[in-house]
């Protein structure tokens, strides 16, 4: 038997427990302070696979988590094999393919920087431990309110309207990682107040006071599941990740967290001015567009306040809130989505 120590995370809970799990024989058993003993067949078990030194996730069907550091216990006990031995002594044993392989090295490094580190980001942020965002995102929102943000003016009885109503959609996404919480600022530009919405890596969601004041019915659910969406797919670590040095992406890919330390400057610097790509909001329209005719909510609100913020914004505005481009073609989205959804109700 092997023994890792880590963390446990029971589903759709935040809360951390100190746990000792043990793997060997084709079974598992995990232990932790006040909860009862899981032990199970290992196959029951989602092993993450290894990223350098990051921890390592092993998810139960249920959506309980097991978070490790302890990389070298979990390989010894999945029989995990590295094949880069045995490709170094094929090497070493025929010295006329050297200047080949020297060739091939240096072909593959230039491939690297040109081609794998860009893609490699996506791969990263969907491997991170929440920890890791929780930590980005933390930093983050102190940047944001020290340089974009004051605070909102909005009456504490309308903030707990629109919190009841974020709630409600939250406690409805099955199997989420994030424990979502919602923020309200208020947000100007030459002295005009922007209606916007962001969301953090780690699933806190930002609303201004402009948005919320001009959000009718059913479009605030809208663009607060469009939002949830971005979170779901790590969106914004994926993309500050790309949008950073070189060097963040090749300390992440080496499992070295003191990447990190520069995400939590690079995230608000991609809300504020970068913006998510046309494919990430496209991704996060149609999580939403599914979202809402799950809920009950017609996909038609979405193009409708899509339709509000443009309208709402000065010329001025609409250059500093490029985060969103495309917005007729993804209102268009919307009113097919919505057609969709009233045939299927007929």
């Amino acid at each position: 038997m092997v023994t890792v120590n880590g963390q446990f995370f029971e589903a759709h809970v935040s809360t951390r427990h100190n746990a000792t799990l043990e793997l060997g024989n084709g079974r598992y058993t995990l232990q932790c302070d006040a909860l009862p003993v899981r032990a199970g067949d290992i196959k029951e078990l989602s092993i993450s696979d290894r990223l350098g030194n990051i921890a390592r996730r092993i998810q139960w069907p249920d959506g309980a988590t097991f978070e490790s550091t302890d990389n070298q216990s979990i390989d010894r006990a999945i029989n995990h094999q590295a094949s880069v031995g045995g490709v170094l002594h094929a090497l070493e044993s025929h010295w006329r393919f050297i200047p080949v392989a020297l060739a091939l090295i240096g072909f593959a490094v230039f491939a690297l920087f040109r081609w794998g580190l860009p893609a490699a980001s996506y791969h990263i942020a969907d491997r991170l431990p929440v920890s890791a965002h929780e930590l980005v995102s933390e930093g983050a929102i102190a940047t944001l309110d020290k340089v974009l943000f004051t605070p909102s003016k909005l009456s504490q009885h309308r903030q707990d309207e629109v919190s009841e109503s974020f709630n409600n959609l939250v406690s409805q996404i099955e199997n989420s990682e994030f424990n979502y919480r919602l923020y309200f600022r208020n947000m100007s530009f030459d002295g005009v107040s922007l209606p916007n919405a962001m969301a953090l890596p780690s699933g806190e969601i930002i609303v201004t006071d402009a948005f919320v004041q001009i959000a009718g019915p059913g479009e605030l659910e809208a663009v607060l599941l469009h939002e949830i969406g971005h979170v779901e797919e790590h969106h914004g670590m994926q993309q500050a990740i790309s949008a950073s040095a070189t060097s963040v992406t090749v300390s992440l890919t080496l499992g070295e967290m003191s990447g990190l330390s520069e995400l939590i400057t690079a995230v608000p610097i991609f809300l504020i001015h970068s913006g998510y790509s046309r494919k990430n909001e496209s991704a996060a329209d149609e999580f939403a567009f599914k979202r809402m005719a799950e809920f009950g909510i017609d996909p038609k609100h979405f193009a409708t306040i899509i339709t509000k913020i443009g309208g709402s914004q000065t010329t001025e505005t609409k250059n500093y809130l490029s985060s969103h481009p495309g917005a007729s073609s993804r209102a268009e989205r919307a009113l097919k989505a919505s057609a969709e959804f009233n045939a299927g109700a007929d």
